[in-house]
């Protein structure tokens, strides 16, 4: 051979060598192109991810985008998000991608409880801060951590594989978990895979943060409506009973609530009474003695009870419908406790959103406005009450009486008019003294309000003057009542009676009607002033009744 042939040889082996270096060096520059291109494609999808967060505070949306985002650019056939529920202790499943509607609408009706998630969360399971369970090592539970689809098993992969990346929040707090299931590639995801699901999870955690903290903002704003609402709405009412009705009214209507209540406490017969609603009150407070360990929470701490179960005594049926969720509000009035407010409504009612800042100053406005109710009432109280006696005053009796004249007359029903006076009483208060006559002119007045119905008007009329308007009563029927009422004086021992001229305490009575011996309240009075004074004059302690001769009379 010769020296050429020899030296073209090594040459030819050099470019053999060169043209596969070449080759090899075009494949892998063309597997780290692709690879960039993937990774491309996976910073788009995540900076797409963060572009939305900014945009969008729909819930909902935010995880759909991300699990689809997962699917698209790691390469998972189906990709499942689950929240976490702490107070119901269940996962509730949001968002997915690659799963049919309605195989997903069915998973969205299970919510799974917590332990079937918590199980995997050990450290042997641990890879970065995600969970890889095989499927030798998987249990099986009622509730599926995942939502199996058609697996198309290759690899390492096996259908009955688990890969659960948590959502968690900066505080390591649990918010949710991202299951991930059949990778295009049927392999096993690797470390640098898991590192980029796990950034998905974090802007999913991140979404959800922000509609948190979007919600509890939004909620505070619309419950702050909602309380300057129910406060403008009773304020303007200062009726004691009608604002205890409006308030039930209203506070139903803003909180979309099946049942409120306001409760009083009686503290002179110690027992709780309906305050509103009136037209139920019988029923409900049968309902109420079947709550009453939490009234008496309620009353003893002073503060509201909350609850998302509504639990009877003794499981004692109510009608209280379920699921119910309960408020018990203390109204307190200079830390004296004067009833509660009870609302009772759905878990999904807006009430059930509100927070223990909401419900205080909720109670709080209740407070204020029965309290600013109970000060007029006071104040209207003691405008047409006697300060001795308690009885309505003179001016107060002269209103009732155009009132009734008026009803009456527009509906031609009779009513009468009942005039006394203390017999002697001058002699008595001479004798006695002021404080003794008092007295007396307060146990007259106890001893009158036994005799009347509720619908009759008492009151003193001036000195030793009553008057009672009998309301639906015609003059017989009056006379019988005034009879009652001599008879009563007559019979009670009065302290020092027996310095009387007539040896006790006695009254004298005028009775007059409408319409037979009146037609106006001014002549009414009158004709019973007058038969009053006949009966003073027939010798006290009678009863005299207007129109009736002295003749008649004695006969």
């Amino acid at each position: 051979m010769s020296t050429k042939s020899q030296k073209r040889g090594p040459l030819k082996e050099k470019k053999a060598i060169d043209h596969r270096s070449l080759e090899v060096l075009r494949r892998e520059l063309e597997r780290r192109n692709a690879q960039t291109e993937v990774q491309n494609r996976q910073l788009t999808e995540i900076l797409k991810i963060n572009e939305v967060l900014r945009l969008d505070l729909e819930l909902d949306d935010l995880l759909d985008k991300v699990a689809k985002a997962v699917q698209r650019s790691l390469g998972f056939q189906r990709v499942l998000i689950s929240l976490y529920d702490r107070d119901r202790h269940v996962f509730i499943r949001k968002a997915q991608a690659g799963l049919s509607e309605e195989v997903f609408r069915r998973a969205r009706e299970q919510q799974v409880p917590e332990k079937c998630f918590f199980q995997f969360f050990q450290e042997k399971y641990k890879i970065s801060n995600s969970f890889f369970i095989s499927h030798q090592e998987a249990t099986n539970t009622d509730y599926d951590v995942k939502v199996d689809g058609e697996n198309d098993p290759g690899g390492g992969w096996h259908p009955d594989d688990y890969l659960l990346v948590p959502l968690a929040s900066a505080d390591s707090r649990l918010l949710g978990v991202m299951s991930v299931d059949g990778p295009y590639d049927g392999q096993v995801p690797d470390v640098q895979i898991i590192g980029l699901l796990e950034l998905f999870a974090n802007q999913a955690a991140q979404a959800v943060l922000n509609v948190m903290l979007y919600k509890g903002a939004r909620a505070r704003a619309e419950a702050l409506e909602t309380l300057s609402e129910i406060s403008k709405q009773i304020g303007a009412q200062l009726e004691f009973d009608l604002l205890l009705e409006k308030m039930v009214e209203i506070i139903k209507a803003h909180l979309n609530c099946q049942h409120c209540a306001v409760l009083l406490w009686d503290e002179q017969q110690k027992k709780w009474k309906v305050g509103a609603p009136k037209d139920s009150a019988r029923s409900l407070m049968v309902e109420m003695a079947k709550v009453d360990h939490i009234i008496q929470q309620a009353a003893r701490e002073g503060k509201p009870v909350i609850s998302d179960k509504l639990e009877t005594n003794h499981g004692r049926e109510t009608f209280f419908e379920s699921p119910r969720f309960s408020a018990f509000l203390p109204l307190k009035v200079k830390d004296k406790l004067i009833g509660l407010l009870v609302i009772v409504g759905h878990q999904e009612a807006v009430l059930a959103d509100q927070d223990e800042l909401f419900w205080n100053s909720l109670s709080d406005q209740m407070t204020m406005a029965i309290g600013n109710a109970q000060r007029y009432q006071n104040a209207k109280q003691h405008s047409i009450t006697d300060g001795l006696t308690g009885l309505f005053n003179h001016r107060h009796f002269q209103d009732c009486l155009r009132a009734e004249e008026s009803r009456s007359h527009r509906h031609r029903r009779p009513f009468s008019v009942i005039m006394l006076d203390i017999d002697n009483f001058k002699h008595y208060n001479d004798i006695c003294g002021h404080p003794t006559g008092d007295k007396a002119l307060k146990v007259v007045a106890q001893l009158l309000s036994a005799e009347v119905r509720d619908i009759d008007i008492l009151a003193r009329y001036g000195g030793e003057e009553f008057v009672i308007i009998l309301t639906e009563t015609d003059k017989m029927g009056a006379w019988k009542v005034a009879e009652r009422i001599r008879k009563r004086i007559e019979d009670y021992k009065f302290p020092h009676g027996q310095i009387q001229p007539q040896k006790r305490l006695t009254v004298s009575i005028g009775v007059a009607g409408y319409p037979q011996d009146a037609d106006r309240r001014k002549d009414l009075v009158e004709r019973a002033d007058e038969a009053l004074y006949r009966a003073k004059k027939l010798g006290r302690n009678q009863v005299f009744i207007a129109g009736q001769s002295e003749e008649a009379w004695m006969r």
